[in-house]
């Protein structure tokens, strides 16, 4: 008895369970959490799209307008109008182009014209096109005396722009033309554009792109820093994306997720006027040394010194 005493206690890793030891199994290491500021999205352009024309806030009492248009068009079962939408950078003009595509349930192929050197690239370009195809054609005033009055006449005719392939047409197709300056009095005779449209930069516009963009990254914003920042892009004239995209690095830099007013900071000011023409940063610096002149009250002019006057007795007055 004490024999097999003394064994157990000199047997190590000996247990009164008969069964064998199984190995442990190791633990998994856990996936480290992403913080909240890795999940933003690098910014795109495709995040100023929206997905039907009641979505494209910034331009609320047109939309109505181009909603009836669309559905008149598909009551009728004819193409959208030739339309003309002119205005400068970051209007949202080709948000809108996309959305009446999407309305008509129709592709959309954009051209930009400025690119085309040759009939030759017009044609391939308009050989692809489905029925009731719609073509944003961007740059118009660049290509008014290129390739503009071909596409002109092959959206009004349907034929071919190559005098090579007698015969060849097109399929029916719609005309989006996207100009930063107006253009009816340049068309002349060439002129079919049914409908016309004329946008401007506001801050209220511009803040509803931002907030978008902004949104679509995975930000959130309030609403008194968008529309400080929306100011500040008017301002200087800065793009609505290279903005958003900014805003979204320094944003993912700091480890936050949120945009308010204490991120619009000297960094984050400083930060955007990168972007910004050194030319009409130095017209504004210009024009607000002006606004701090025009401010400041003139100083009094002072008197010229007055000669000593004689005093009655003949000497000078005030004399030592």
């Amino acid at each position: 008895m004490h024999e097999n005493e003394h064994k157990h206690e000199q047997t190590p890793g000996h247990h009164d369970d008969p069964s064998p030891t199984s190995t442990p199994t190791p633990t998994p290491t856990p996936t480290p959490r992403r913080q909240p500021a890795e999940r933003l999205l690098p910014v795109d352009h495709s995040f100023l799209h929206v997905a039907t024309l009641a979505h494209a806030t910034e331009h609320a009492r047109l939309v109505p307008v181009l909603e009836q248009a669309v559905e008149h068009a598909l009551a009728t079962r004819r193409p959208f109008p030739h339309t003309m939408l002119t205005g400068g950078s970051d209007t949202s003009k080709r948000v809108l182009s996309h959305a009446i595509a999407a309305d008509m349930a129709v592709p959309l192929t954009e051209l930009d014209l400025s690119a085309m050197r040759s009939p030759d690239q017009l044609h391939e370009r308009l050989q692809a096109l489905e029925a009731g195809a719609i073509v944003l054609a961007s740059a118009g005033e660049q290509a008014l005396h290129g390739p503009l009055p071909d596409l002109v006449s092959a959206a009004n005719s349907g034929r071919c722009v190559l005098r090579s392939i007698p015969g060849a047409r097109y399929e029916r197709f719609t005309v989006l033309l996207c100009t930063r300056e107006r253009m009816d009095a340049m068309l002349g005779g060439r002129d079919m554009f049914g409908q016309r449209f004329y946008f401007q930069r506001t801050a209220e516009s511009e803040a509803i792109r931002l907030r978008r963009v902004l949104r679509r990254a995975g930000a959130t914003c309030s609403d008194e820093a968008i529309a400080a920042l929306a100011e500040g892009v008017l301002t200087m004239r800065l793009p609505t994306v290279g903005t958003a995209a900014a805003v979204t690095a320094l944003l993912r830099r700091r480890g936050i997720t949120e945009f308010d007013m204490t991120q619009l900071d000297e960094e984050c000011w400083k930060t955007l006027m990168v972007m910004a023409d050194p030319r009409w940063l130095r017209t504004l610096a210009k024009r607000d040394r002006r606004k701090a002149q025009a401010a400041t009250p003139a100083a009094a002019p002072q008197s010229p010194p007055q000669p000593p006057r004689a005093s009655e007795g003949g000497g000078l007055a005030n004399a030592a």
